[in-house]
């Protein structure tokens, strides 16, 4: 790690995104988001605080034309949609590898899970007996007028 920190404008963010973008895309073994951070002189952490607090910003309606003056607003904005593509490459090879056995089914579970902030579905079946007839249904607890 350098000793000086980086300044963290919406160019070098933007620019560091791109880059991320780019070997999440061509670097087939990354399933991991911080593996993009390994040669960083930053951590992952502090960028998300960084991108956090630039979204603030543009909330903030005092901040705005300042940023929009600047030409920072137009990249901020830029921002955000980037860092999810690259969310996006990384879950859908998490699913990729998955299915084609590369990794292992448990751990994509995790990975989806913890990175995609995916959620099991819990299903419940209700079997009720009406005459001859069994009906099965999904979800009960869901459906108006059932019990």
């Amino acid at each position: 790690m350098k000793t000086k920190p980086a300044k963290y404008t919406p160019d070098f963010v933007l620019k560091e995104l791109e880059g991320m973008l780019k070997e999440a895309k061509t670097n087939q073994e990354i399933i991991y988001l911080g593996s993009l951070f390994t040669d960083k002189d930053y951590s992952m952490d502090t960028f998300k605080t960084v991108i956090r607090r630039f979204v603030e910003k543009t909330r903030d309606k005092d901040k705005v034309q300042g940023l929009k003056e600047s030409g920072d607003y137009n990249k901020i904005k830029q921002i955000v949609p980037l860092k999810k593509k690259i969310k996006e490459v990384l879950l859908s090879r998490i699913v990729e590898q998955a299915k084609s056995g590369k990794i292992n089914p448990v751990y994509s579970m995790f990975l989806l899970k913890v990175l995609g902030k995916w959620v099991e579905a819990q299903h419940t079946l209700k079997v009720k007996h009406e005459g001859n007839v069994q009906v099965i249904m999904d979800n009960p607890q869901k459906t108006k007028g059932t019990q």
